[in-house]
C-alpha cells in the first residue's frame, strides 16, 4: 500500500505536524482471560513518554502496519490530557462537574463512552482508573488514547463529535474543580499504598509520575489530605494516625510535632466551610434567574464530597420551607428561584405608536408591528430556509435604530462567508458593510447568558435535541434579558405541522411567529397588527433564489378562519 494513499498514515502524520501530538501505533488484542480486547502498542513505547516521536518513524511504521490504529500519548509530551467516561452514568457524572456552556473536543468511542481532549497542566499528573468509583478513567503523563480514525475489534471507530473537533475547538485548560479533584484522588491512592500492605497493584501503576510528599511540598499536601479526610467526616484519631504516617514517609521526613498544627488548620477550615455553606448558596442565588439544578450549586460552589453534597439538599429543602425557591418539573434536584420582585407597569406614559422598524423578508412587516421586547419566532423544518431567512432579517436591518447582533449554532466560516457573498450580491449591499454593521457570533447554547439587551437579537437557531418541553423556559430566559431590544430565534419544526418543537409552549411569549415549509409561509402569531385586521393565519408563496435572496412568489392571503376586523 502507498503510503500516500493510506489514511491511517496520513491522519497519524497530521496529528504529529498539525497539532505537533506524540502518536504511536496499537492494536487490538484479547488478553488471556479477558472476553472484551485491549489497547496495545505495537513498539515498546515508554521512551515515548519523553521523546516525542519523528515523521521518519511514523512513515516507517504505519508502513510496516498499514492497518494499525493511531494512539496520542497524552501528558507534556503532546501537550493534552484525556477524561474517559465509560458508560452514560459517568459520562453524565463528568458532565456535571464542568461549567455550564464548556465547550472542548469529544471523541465518541467504539464502547459508547467519550474521551474529553484537555491542555495539559503545567504539573505533572499521571493516569488514574475509576475516579470516585465510577468508569471515569483519567490519561495524563504516561498514557495514550486511542483516536480517530482507529477502531475496536469488531470495526467500529472513534469519531469526533460534530462541531467538537480538535479543528474545531482550540483545546483549553481543565477547570480547576476537577484539577483538585485529580489531586484529591492522588493523595487517597498514595495514603492507600503507605497506610495498607495490600493495595491493588493497579492503583499504585495509575500514578506512576507524580509525587507528592516531597520537599517543597510538604506542607501543602499534608494540609491538603488532613482537609480531604476530615471533609469526609474521618475521626480525628484516624486523621493524626494517617498525617503520623506519611509525615514519616516524606522526603525529608515531616516534624512530627508540626503535623498537629496541619489538622488544627484543616478542621477550623471545615468548621467555617460548615457554617458559611448556607450563605454560600444564598449568596449564588442572588445572582440566578428562574430555574437551576443542585449540579449547578455544586459546579459553581465546587462542592465534592458526598456529606457537603448532602448538606446542599437540606439547604436547598430549608429554603424550599422559607419560600425562596420551590422544586420544579420531575427531575430530581431542580428547583426555580422565587422573585417576588413587582416591577410597575407605566402603560399611561406609552407611546402607542412606539415600535421597532424591522424589517423581514416576504415584508412581513406590512402585516405586524415590532415592538421593544418582543419576541419572534421563526418555525421552519429542515432546509426550509430559516437560515436564509434569518440571514435577510440581519442585512436588511443594519441599518436599523437597532444594533444587530447575529448568533450562529452551525455555520463555519467558510459556508457563512460563501452565503454573504450571495446575499450582498442579490441585494447589492457591500460586502464590508455587511461586515461591520452586524456583529458575527458563534454559540450554540444558553443564549440568555450572552443576550444584548438593547439589541437586534438573531438566534440561528435553538438547538433541542432532548426534553423539548424546555423549549419554553429556554425563550422565557431570553425575553427576560431584554429590555427595549428584540429577539428573533429560529427553532426547527416537523414537516408535518406549523408549530415548532415544543409546540405552544414555544410561542407563549412570541408577538410575532411564522411557520415556513415546502416554499410557503404562514403567520402563527402577530400580537401587534400593522393593518385594521388580525394577520394570524395569512400564507404566501415564496422561492429562495441562489440560497440567498427570498422572493415572494404568491402574496399573503387571508384564510376564512382570520378574525374580522378590529373594531374600536
Amino acid at each position: 500500500m502507498k503510503n500516500k494513499t493510506n489514511p491511517r498514515l496520513q491522519a497519524a502524520l497530521k496529528y504529529f505536524k498539525k497539532y505537533n501530538y506524540c502518536v504511536i501505533p496499537w492494536k487490538n488484542v484479547i488478553k488471556k482471560g479477558e472476553k472484551k480486547p485491549s489497547k496495545v502498542p505495537i513498539i515498546k513505547w515508554l521512551d515515548y513518554q519523553k521523546k516525542k516521536c519523528t515523521e521518519e518513524e511514523i512513515n516507517e511504521w504505519w508502513t510496516k502496519w498499514p492497518e494499525a490504529n493511531i494512539g496520542i500519548v497524552t501528558g507534556a509530551i503532546s501537550g493534552i490530557m484525556v477524561f474517559d467516561t465509560d458508560d452514560k452514568e459517568a459520562d453524565e457524572y463528568f458532565q456535571s462537574l464542568l461549567p455550564e456552556s464548556f465547550l472542548c473536543p469529544i471523541v465518541q468511542t467504539p464502547s459508547g463512552g467519550k474521551h474529553y481532549y484537555f491542555k495539559a497542566t503545567e504539573q505533572e499528573i499521571g493516569n488514574q482508573k475509576a475516579i470516585h468509583g465510577k468508569r471515569l478513567d483519567f490519561r495524563g503523563d504516561g498514557g495514550f488514547v486511542g483516536c480517530p480514525p482507529s477502531t475496536n475489534g469488531s470495526g467500529s471507530q472513534y469519531v469526533f463529535l460534530k462541531n467538537l473537533s480538535i479543528k474545531d475547538l482550540a483545546l483549553t485548560s481543565i477547570p480547576n474543580n476537577i484539577v483538585t479533584m485529580l489531586k484529591d484522588n492522588i493523595y487517597n491512592i498514595n495514603f492507600i499504598s503507605l497506610y495498607k500492605e495490600d493495595v491493588d497493584q493497579s492503583l499504585q501503576e495509575s500514578t506512576p509520575v507524580y509525587k507528592c510528599l516531597q520537599d517543597g511540598r510538604r506542607d501543602e499536601d499534608l494540609f491538603h489530605i488532613a482537609h480531604s479526610l476530615i471533609k469526609t467526616r474521618t475521626p480525628i484519631e484516624e486523621v493524626s494516625q494517617v498525617l503520623e504516617i506519611l509525615a514519616r514517609n516524606c522526603n525529608p521526613p515531616f516534624p512530627e510535632k508540626e503535623i498537629y498544627i496541619k489538622i488544627d488548620s484543616a478542621l477550623k477550615r471545615a468548621e467555617r466551610r460548615d457554617r458559611n455553606l448556607s450563605q454560600e448558596i444564598e449568596d449564588w442565588l442572588c445572582l440566578q434567574d428562574g430555574y437551576f439544578l443542585s449540579t449547578d450549586v455544586y459546579q459553581s460552589l465546587q462542592v465534592s464530597t458526598r456529606e457537603d453534597k448532602k448538606n446542599v439538599w437540606i439547604i436547598l429543602k430549608r429554603l424550599c420551607d422559607k419560600g425562596l425557591i420551590e422544586k420544579h418539573g420531575t427531575k430530581s434536584g431542580q428547583y426555580r428561584k422565587i422573585s417576588n420582585e413587582i416591577e410597575p407597569i407605566n402603560w399611561y406614559d406609552a407611546n402607542e405608536k412606539d415600535h421597532i422598524s424591522v424589517q423581514y423578508p416576504l415584508n412581513l412587516h406590512d402585516y405586524v408591528l415590532t415592538l421593544p421586547k418582543n419576541i419572534v419566532i421563526i418555525a421552519g423544518s429542515k432546509d426550509a430556509g430559516k437560515t436564509c431567512f434569518l440571514l435577510n432579517i440581519a442585512c436588511l436591518n443594519r441599518d436599523g435604530s437597532l444594533p444587530v447582533k447575529y448568533f450562529s449554532s452551525e455555520m463555519g466560516e467558510v459556508e457563512m462567508k460563501k452565503r454573504l457573498v450571495k446575499l450582498s450580491n442579490r441585494l447589492q449591499i457591500d460586502l464590508k458593510e455587511i461586515k461591520n454593521k452586524i456583529s458575527w457570533i458563534d454559540r450554540s447554547a444558553n443564549y440568555a447568558d450572552v443576550i444584548y439587551p438593547e439589541a437586534l437579537n438573531i438566534i440561528d437557531f435553538l438547538e433541542i435535541t432532548k426534553d423539548f418541553y424546555e423549549v419554553g423556559d429556554m425563550v422565557k430566559n431570553i425575553y427576560h434579558k431584554l429590555t427595549t431590544g428584540v429577539a428573533v430565534i429560529g427553532i426547527q419544526k416537523p414537516s408535518s405541522r406549523d408549530m415548532p418543537i415544543g409546540g405552544e409552549k414555544g410561542l407563549e411569549k412570541a408577538r410575532v411567529a411564522i411557520a415556513i415549509d415546502n416554499s410557503r409561509a404562514k403567520i402563527l402569531v402577530g400580537k401587534n397588527w400593522a393593518t385594521d385586521s388580525n394577520p394570524r393565519g395569512l400564507e404566501c408563496s415564496f422561492k429562495i433564489i441562489d440560497g440567498s435572496e427570498m422572493l415572494m412568489s404568491e402574496p399573503w392571503d387571508k384564510m376564512e378562519t382570520t378574525e374580522p376586523q378590529r373594531r374600536f
